[in-house]
């Protein structure tokens, strides 16, 4: 089997994907495919946002501009912590899977039907005080991220021209 570093993988993994979940029998899934494809949006989401805050902290800081810099840091600093929640979300919805009664469940599972899984098999790679960690989940979820996905929309840090902060801004 290929494995995620090698070229054709994705393109093998995505048809794989799209013939799962367009096949009839395998409707019965649709609940449990949801709360995967939202935790798959909100890491990507995660990480998209970590990676530009990250690139304009480390701009302002080469131009000395210390309060920018210090407001991109901020924003790295809480996106951060939203992917070591996102990654505890994944965490908690495995958990309830593997111990679910229901027999859809268990053939769910039985059946390998996880979306999760190439997340899964890059996050195993980490150490328990790592997974913890925004910036080590980032760097180890870096094969699956594409040079060609969307840049986030555009997002002031706080106090730059923010209409609801009260006194001057920055």
């Amino acid at each position: 089997m290929p494995q995620p570093h090698d070229d054709g993988y994705y393109k093998k993994r995505d048809k794989e994907l799209a013939e799962m979940l367009n096949n009839p029998d395998n409707y019965k899934f649709d609940k449990i495919w949801g709360k995967e494809v939202n935790i798959i949006d909100d890491l990507l989401q995660a990480c998209n946002w970590y990676l530009s805050w990250s690139q304009k902290r480390d701009a302002f800081a080469a131009e000395g501009n210390e309060v920018a810099r210090k407001n991109c840091e901020d924003m790295v600093e809480w996106w951060d912590e939203r992917l070591v929640k996102v990654v505890g979300n994944m965490a908690s919805l495995d958990k309830r899977l593997r111990e679910s009664d229901s027999p859809l469940t268990q053939e769910f599972n039985k059946r390998s039907m996880s979306m999760l899984s190439d997340f899964r098999e890059l996050l195993a790679e980490l150490s328990d005080s790592d997974i913890k960690i925004g910036a080590a989940i980032f760097k180890a979820l870096q094969p699956i991220l594409t040079a060609d996905a969307p840049p986030p929309p555009k997002q002031n840090p706080p106090g730059n021209g923010n209409p609801f902060k009260k006194g001057p801004s920055n």
